[in-house]
């Protein structure tokens, strides 16, 4: 969980400096992303049922599908360099 904590904080944080005013201290940080996704993860903690999670796969294949299209963008418009 730690090593996810860190993977998404980089990328959410790299992802914000580029759309986002660089400068602004609580979105250029890292620990703000890392606080976002553990306030999210916190509440499928609380889920009785595996049916209830149906709503975290939704996310999570939304999550997967907007990082291929911003990688696939960005790969395009920049090239490889």
């Amino acid at each position: 969980m730690v090593v996810y904590f860190i993977i998404v904080g980089d990328i959410l944080t790299s992802f914000s400096v580029e759309i986002f005013d660089p400068t602004t201290p609580v979105i250029a940080s890292r620990w703000f992303y890392i606080l976002l996704v553990a306030l999210s993860l916190s509440v499928l903690i609380f889920k009785k049922e595996i049916s209830e999670l149906k709503i975290a796969s939704v996310l999570l294949f939304v999550s997967i599908f907007s990082f291929v299209v911003f990688f696939s963008y960005e790969l395009i418009a920049y090239g490889t360099d």
